[in-house]
């Protein structure tokens, strides 16, 4: 049988709260519960709900991160980060966190967006082969080497790995 969908929370006098509502009173409820503050983080992130001039995703997934550190909130928490060098930092920490596979994939891929963005993006190549090494079929790594090949100048080598790629 289907799984329901819990009835959402009712506010006497208000009718359901709204996601916002409801991360900022769980926030007051339970300020040291990393999943929550890892959820409220990643919602803010997504959704662009946070008040502009105001930093309470970073500031909320680097809590998680450091309460209860994992490799999703130390990538969510690199992810937030204000610079380069408080990306290199969580990322560093996930790397002795990732244990299952897919977790290994994920960091791989965050060290390569970092190099992408450092002094020397062609660093990225050979943390995507590893990735493809792992998972031949990761799209964020498959399509990273193309954009760098194209960035390179290289449009042939960009799109003949697309297409082979695509035949796979």
């Amino acid at each position: 049988s289907a799984t329901r969908a819990p009835a959402p929370r009712l506010v006497a006098g208000r009718g359901p709260l709204a996601p916002l509502d409801h991360f900022e009173r769980e926030a007051k409820e339970r300020p040291d519960d990393p999943q929550l503050l890892f959820d409220y983080a990643h919602y803010l992130a997504v959704t662009g709900a946070e008040a502009e001039g105001t930093h309470d995703a970073r500031d909320l997934a680097r809590r998680a991160a450091e309460v209860a550190p994992n490799v999703d909130r130390l990538l969510l928490a690199a992810h937030l980060a204000e610079d380069q060098n408080g990306r290199r930092a969580f990322i560093d920490q996930a790397v002795g966190q990732a244990k299952a596979p897919h977790e290994r994939v994920a960091v791989m891929l965050a060290q390569a967006r970092l190099a992408r963005s450092g002094i020397n993006p062609l660093d990225a190549f050979a943390i995507y082969d590893e990735v493809l090494a792992h998972e031949p079929q990761n799209l964020e790594a498959l399509l990273g080497k193309v954009d760098l090949y194209s960035e390179a100048g290289l449009t042939r080598t960009a799109l003949t790995n697309l297409q082979a790629a695509s035949a796979r």
